[in-house]
């Protein structure tokens, strides 16, 4: 109910906000634009993850946005929107939210497919067989009349793209690509490659002299044709403001102009450091994944070790039933002694020279004894005490194993860089093994003080047990003593009144163990219903940690493939340094001073290409796109591997 008011109380003075004008803190707005293409590369969905960086700690964030259905993804910071206009109540935090934009992507993709050297959709090619070619096309639409040595120009907002997919080996052979590279590990091909649209119209160079890629062409011979999903990323920052701080001198030292050779060999060195980056992720991927196995096998010990403790809790649940029992005809017994003693006294009081009224007594009282004698049931819970005591030690050692299990996820936590999902998953794991420990830690409380119970009460019954035999023997003393009792009256009338003490004290004794096995019969019941529940709940989390398990071992074989994929992407980008910017360079050389011009326009263009949605003027933003093209499924039908191999040597 407090934290309900809470947040209507911040939504209040948020939306009292809107009615003054509120100060602008400068952030840095990072957005990263996702957008879902259909197999032909025409965008059907876009979300925009947007990461705020409350860089000055402020309380209040002012952003603007033009996105759809805005939901908060990381914490629970609330907003007030008005019109474009959002105002978060940070508290000093950063902020992560995302939303729907139906707006174009600045790069526009095509993907055209060919079977047999005939352009063919893919609804059609999917399940055929023959030498198939993909070609994936990207048209840049940021375009910008700008001024170029007193003319005016038509230049692009300056991208690089990098789109990528894998093949799998067993239906396809022969596979090339054009401006990318291949990576073959025996079973699937890594296919890489880059473009840069608008670029060679930006700079104006001749292709005669120097190709710039803007669409990339995969062929290959194919069974059954099926296309994974293509991957693309785009970014808007290819060039840096340090990268053109040489143009300033270019007239003198025409040299230096290799220094944008520098600059590819930056990206090359990032594209190392995430080819790194992406490796230790898929390390740690592994690791979390064992973890996660070794946390479900535990998880299925604790079920099977819980179903004994179930069945030791029933099985004392019964006999504390039977306890309860015994200990009321106890307590109804020594009643009777205590009532026969109080009779051989009165006889002796009243009478002491009549025997008639002591022999009386003293028959009630052999009669008593026998009934409790018959009565007492002295009921042996050592197997039930053992069975708990090994209970209570699995119950410490489940509890040790998980608890050193949840440190190694929190370490991982803190000590890696894991990806937001995966941390997610590791929180919500912590989380269930802490509410395991803590319902097994119950357990083991509870258990052992049921053990001392039992032990106690084990112990009494023996106590009560030997002290009727002794009260039995006494009787049969008395009953002799009857007939002597001319000779010994006196002796007699003394061990009466030490008899009735003890039958007092024994009377009170077995009524308080009445109603101790009254209370534990209750405790033991309740045990039972909590058995249960905790036994389902047990069930229901070994359930929950299998689809973990399984949903982790996707993400990891995922992370294994990005890997991969950020490999051959360094290996491109090296490539591409290598045969691309060196090429380039020595045109500039022999066109530097329009080249240098152009750089500087680039330079500009990339720098107010900042937000794909909206941003303050005085804000900071970057932003990046990651398009995701739909796969083609094949349909049933098969073609033989003779086709294939026909086709393909054509």
């Amino acid at each position: 109910m407090n934290k309900k008011i809470t947040k209507i109380t911040a939504s209040i003075i948020l939306a009292s906000m809107l009615m003054y004008s509120v100060p602008v803190a400068a952030l840095t707005k990072d957005e990263t634009v996702y957008s879902n293409l259909k197999s032909n590369g025409e965008s059907y969905k876009t979300i925009v993850s947007t990461h705020l960086e409350n860089i000055e700690d402020e309380k209040i964030l002012n952003d603007l946005t033009n996105l759809l259905n805005i939901e908060n993804t990381s914490g629970d910071e609330t907003f007030i929107q008005n019109g474009e206009t959002l105002i978060w109540e940070a508290n000093s935090n950063d902020i992560y939210y995302k939303g729907e934009s139906k707006q174009e992507l600045p790069i526009k993709m095509s993907v055209k497919y060919e079977l047999d050297g005939k352009e063919i959709i893919a609804n059609e090619i999917a399940g055929k067989t023959g030498n198939v070619k993909i070609t994936i096309e990207f048209k840049n639409q940021e375009e910008h009349k700008v001024r170029v040595n007193g003319k005016e120009e038509t230049m692009y907002t300056p991208f690089v793209v990098a789109c990528g997919t894998y093949i799998n080996n067993e239906n396809n052979k022969n596979i090339e690509v054009k401006n990318g590279k291949i990576i073959d590990d025996g079973s699937k091909t890594m296919v890489v490659g880059l473009a840069f649209p608008g670029m060679k119209e930006s700079l104006n160079i001749n292709t005669n002299k120097i190709e710039i890629p803007e669409k990339i062409e995969i062929t290959m011979a194919s069974i059954d044709f099926e296309m994974k999903n293509i991957i693309s990323v785009i970014t808007p920052k290819i060039i840096e403001e340090n990268n053109l701080d040489i143009f300033n001198e270019l007239d003198k030292l025409y040299s230096q102009v290799n220094t944008l050779q520098s600059a590819s060999q930056a990206i090359e060195n990032g594209a190392k450091t995430l080819e790194e980056g992406t490796n230790e992720f898929s390390n740690k991927s592994v690791e979390f994944n064992n973890a996660i196995n070794e946390f479900s096998n535990g998880m299925s010990k604790a079920n099977s070790s819980y179903d004994e403790i179930n069945s030791g809790i029933n099985e004392l649940n019964s006999k504390s039933g039977m306890l309860q029992s015994g200990s009321k005809q106890l307590s109804d017994g020594l009643s009777q002694v205590e009532n026969g003693v109080n009779q051989m006294k009165a006889g002796l009081n009243n009478s002491s020279g009549s025997i008639t009224g002591l022999i009386t007594g003293t028959e009630n009282l052999a009669n008593g004894l026998t009934t409790l004698n018959n009565n007492i049931v002295i009921t042996d819970n050592s197997d039930t005490i053992n069975a708990l005591n090994a209970q209570i030690q699995k119950d410490k050692s489940t509890i040790e194993e998980l608890t050193t299990k949840t440190a190694k996820l929190q370490e991982l936590i803190t000590t890696s860089e894991l990806p937001e999902e995966a941390v997610d998953i590791m929180k919500g794991q912590i989380a269930a093994n802490t509410e395991a420990i803590t319902n097994l830690t119950y357990d083991y409380n509870y258990l052992s003080n049921i053990v001392t119970k039992l032990t106690q009460t084990d112990e009494q019954m023996s106590i009560l047990k030997q002290s009727v035999t002794t009260l039995s023997t006494g009787a049969s003393q008395i009953d002799v003593g009857v007939k002597t009792l001319a000779e010994s009256i006196q002796t007699l009338n003394s061990g009466l009144e030490t008899l009735s003490g003890s039958a007092g004290q024994l009377s009170q004794g077995a009524n308080t163990l009445y109603n101790g096995t009254k209370q534990l019969s209750a405790g033991t019941s309740k045990l039972k219903q909590g058995s249960s529940q905790m036994k389902t709940g047990l069930n229901t989390l070994g359930t929950s940690t299998k689809a973990i398990l399984n949903a982790d071992t996707q993400l990891t074989a995922g992370a294994k493939t990005i890997s991969e994929g950020a490999k051959e992407l360094s290996s491109g980008i090296q490539e591409f340094n290598q045969t691309g910017i060196e090429k380039i360079c020595n045109y500039i050389n022999n066109d530097i001073k329009s080249i240098t011009v152009r750089a500087e326009k680039l330079k500009e263009l990339s720098d107010e290409y900042n937000t794909f949605t909206k941003l303050n003027d005085a804000d900071n933003g970057k932003v990046k796109f990651i398009t995701i093209v739909d796969s083609i499924k094949k349909d049933d039908n098969t073609k033989g591997q003779e086709e294939l191999d026909k086709k393909g040597s054509k």
